[in-house]
């Protein structure tokens, strides 16, 4: 057997710019929660509505946030039309990436679930009240299979009701893109100056950082619209316009252990709302099960931008009465349009090509070294988004957290639209702007010799050093992923799939695992360093 130098990379990471839960499969180290404490103008709520949504549903983890100022501030103002009445813009065609589960007879839908290690076909189905006949169904499985942990499955379930196909708002208005460009939280959060948002602080890490950071902090992180935060955050709490909100602790609604405040509540929610957004992108999402054990069936007449805000309601309320006064047409979009208008009125659609290309983007490494493939299609940035991302641990036979003296290299030509807490995102387009164009995100790279925000570079100049900065991993290497205007990618997407260095990233279908592709032999993803995954600039 060949040499391997075990550097057990599997990490989970605490990554929201401060440090923020990444949920990883098959073992991933542990990484600890920061140590934040609400020192608010008033006390917490004694009351917290007790909430039981569905497991297989639910969000993973909360993550935990940043400590630094953003690089810098936007301060131009979006359009703000007066208030509307609720928008029904034309609904969307049917999907055609949806699983067929024709063979399980009219009326089922699924939902896309992750297994867990020691978990077999029959045991997930019988925990759903299906049969191993029914899982194999959906699934095309022809009996024999054996599930690894962190495989995406699909759960069939037999459909109660139908939800509404009345839209809430664009896809744009999900993601941290284009729209985005001009709104400046804290500005808007001081016109209401005698919320409880306005003098809302944590203690993170040592820091204290106010409520509007921790929003901006979220939204660039996750890549998930400020406004749509703040209207999510008022609508469930009132915390932008109510000095006293009743409820405090759970300011998004989702009461559960570790979850408590405004950094953690927005670390759930954001990963809410990009589950659902991407999963009804991607045709995994199509069924929800509600706190009282509804089966709600998705309209296919959604966008994907609805489908999330379905999905997020799906985790606040208990039964379907509640969920559907929140996605009604006098429930959280009354909210939002009270707070900044007609979400259509400036949507940019669609948000990418039909044809989408990606720019020729090079291996992150020095000509003449040889780096290792660590880690197969994960998620981007947190356990909400796709796998877009993959791992490559540097030369050399260390583990641990130390910085690697070997550099970690520009992809392509563009500007450091920001650089801080192990992130480094780098605008292909040379706007400056994140929210625009093509973008790749570099986590884990060292604060030492790391670019600041407006650099420019050219293909193969310095950005760092491999490190385990921007959350908690085991090993020092450099997390890659992309963004098209603010959507994160998969890296194995059918338009435009992640080519680097003449590679072709494909996802093996468990998390972590994967195959690079050409130019020469496949590189098999592994958390070691080894002839299998040595890759070679």
């Amino acid at each position: 057997m060949s040499h391997k130098i075990c550097a057990h990379l599997r990490h989970r990471r605490i990554q929201f710019f401060l440090s923020l839960t990444l949920v990883a499969a098959h073992g991933l180290a542990s990484c600890a929660a920061p140590v934040a404490a609400p020192t608010a103008a008033s006390s917490s709520s004694t009351e917290s509505p007790t909430l039981a949504a569905a497991p297989s549903v639910a969000a993973s983890q909360s993550p935990n946030p940043p400590t630094t100022q953003p690089p810098h501030h936007l301060t131009a103002q979006p359009p703000n039309p007066p208030p509307t009445q609720p928008p029904s813009p034309t609904p969307d065609a049917p999907r055609a990436n949806t699983p067929n589960l024709s063979a399980l007879g009219e009326g089922w839908a699924a939902f896309s679930y992750t297994v867990k290690p020691g978990e077999d076909l029959g045991l997930i189905g019988a925990r759903y009240g299906l049969s191993i006949e029914s899982m194999r169904a959906a699934n095309g499985f022809v009996g024999g299979e054996i599930l690894l942990p962190g495989q995406a499955i699909l759960v069939p379930q037999k459909i109660q009701q139908y939800g509404p196909a009345l839209k809430l708002i664009p896809d744009s208005e999900l993601v941290y893109g284009p729209t985005t460009i001009g709104f400046d939280v804290e500005k808007f959060i001081v016109k209401y100056k005698r919320g409880y948002l306005y003098n809302y602080t944590e203690i993170v890490n040592g820091e204290e950082v106010s409520g509007a950071a921790l929003i901006q902090r979220a939204a660039e992180s996750y890549s998930v619209n400020p406004r749509l935060l703040l209207a999510l955050v008022e609508h469930q709490s009132g915390w932008l316009t109510k000095a006293k909100p009743s409820e405090t602790t759970y300011p998004f609604g989702r009461a559960e252990g570790g979850s408590e405040g405004l950094l953690r509540q927005l670390g759930w929610a954001a990963n809410a709302l990009n589950r659902g957004f991407y999963e009804w992108q991607n045709g995994k999402l199509s069924l929800l099960i509600l706190g009282d054990g509804t089966r709600v069936g998705l309209s296919e007449g959604l966008n994907a931008g609805t489908a999330s805000l379905q999905f997020f309601f799906s985790q606040t309320t208990i039964s379907i009465e509640g969920w559907e006064s929140g996605i009604g047409a006098k429930g959280f979009i009354k909210t939002y349009n009270k707070l900044f208008g007609d979400p259509f009125a400036i949507a940019v659609e669609p948000l990418a090509p039909a044809a989408l290309s990606q720019p020729e983007i090079s291996l992150p490494w020095q000509g003449g070294e040889t780096w290792f493939f660590s880690g197969g299609p994960h998620s981007s940035f947190g356990p909400g988004s796709p796998w877009g991302a993959i791992d490559f641990l540097p030369p050399g036979k260390e583990s641990g957290c130390g910085v690697s003296a070997n550099w970690v290299t520009a992809v392509a030509p563009g500007i450091v639209a920001r650089s801080g807490e192990g992130q480094l995102l780098l605008d292909l387009d040379n706007d400056g702007y994140e929210q625009t164009g093509w973008v790749i995100l570099y986590l884990h790279v060292a604060e030492q010799d790391r670019p600041t925000a407006g650099a420019s570079l050219v293909r193969g100049d310095k950005v760092g050093h491999a490190s385990c900065e921007g959350g908690f991993a085991k090993d020092a290497h450099v997390h890659l992923a992309r963004k098209y205007n603010g959507v994160w990618l998969e890296a194995d997407d059918p338009v435009a799939p992640f080519i680097i260095g003449g590679y072709t990233v494909r996802s093996s279908g468990s998390e972590y695992n994967g195959v690079l592709s050409g130019p020469e032999m496949a590189r098999q993803a592994c958390a070691c360093r080894d002839s299998s995954n040595a890759v070679t600039k």
